[in-house]
């Protein structure tokens, strides 16, 4: 997370009466977005300033692809969807994972979903970004600005994983109808109703800006969805989120923090304790 400079405001779009969508440029060349009441971005960006690909990848891309690893059929949690970073990773990672499904998602046949049968369960607060990114991959995104940024992530992960926008949106979409993709809205409304969760993806806003779900009551509780074998990675390193961990049988990793952060969590509970990289 982080905030970025005026002049990093690319472009601002008007959803719904009182809520305005920013469009912002990370120093990495990737896009990053906000949300406010105003035509003025007053809320913090969903990624830092200094590249929300990179941070995207060194702090979820390596819990991902270790959870890939180690469980077949993984339930990954992930709070919030926002601009859909961490979903596409999970998409080409899964698909990467199988040569053989990644060939038969060349030719749209589905039967191979069943051998490497995976779940994504995505929270987003703002309920038109979680239908905005199910359109993008139908090809009927209506919003301009969103279209480009989606755009632009999908190049850099088409890229870095070797694979076509048919094969991962063919993916996306059979997990979405399968109901093996779940997009829910507000957290702490639906978050009672989760089956066991092998990967939290703990993106949620700052302390400062969603004080209530870094409080030690929601985390202890939405830890206690976790399964038997599970892991948790974060751009945030707190005192109640340690504690919830460890009253759920996790062990903490203080990884170091991506750009200006100065500590990361990585933290798993009944699976092999692998540190992963502190440097991408």
């Amino acid at each position: 997370m982080g905030s970025l400079r005026e002049e990093d405001l690319l472009e601002s779009r008007k959803e719904r009466e009182g809520l305005y969508f920013h469009l912002l440029k990370t120093l990495d060349g990737s896009y990053s977005a906000s949300s406010s009441s105003s035509e003025k971005m007053d809320q913090e960006s969903m990624h830092s300033s200094q590249g929300a690909f990179t941070e995207t990848e060194y702090i979820y891309g390596e819990a991902i692809q270790f959870c890939l690893e180690q469980i077949q059929h993984a339930h990954f949690v992930n709070l919030g969807l926002g601009i859909g970073y961490n979903e596409m990773s999970i998409f080409c990672r899964a698909i990467t994972r199988l040569p053989d499904l990644k060939e038969s998602l060349s030719k749209t046949d589905f039967q191979l979903l069943d051998r490497f049968k995976i779940k994504i369960t995505s929270f987003e607060l703002h309920s038109e970004l979680n239908q905005h990114f199910l359109d993008y991959l139908k090809d009927d995104c209506k919003n301009p600005m969103l279209k480009k940024a989606y755009d632009h992530i999908f190049s850099l992960y088409l890229e870095k994983f070797e694979l076509t926008a048919i094969q991962v949106k063919t993916y996306a979409l059979a997990l979405y109808d399968a109901g093996l993709w779940r997009l829910q809205e507000e957290v702490l409304a639906n978050y009672q109703s989760l089956e066991k969760v092998n990967c939290y993806l703990f993106d949620a806003y700052s302390k400062s800006a969603s004080s209530e779900l870094w409080s030690p009551h929601f985390l202890e509780s939405f830890l206690e969805k976790a399964d038997d074998k599970s892991i948790l990675s974060t751009y945030a390193a707190t005192g109640d989120l340690n504690r919830a961990l460890r009253s759920r049988g996790f062990w903490i990793h203080s990884r170091a923090g991506f750009a200006f952060k100065r500590q990361s969590t990585w933290a798993i509970k009944g699976l092999p304790k692998e540190l992963p990289p502190d440097t991408l």
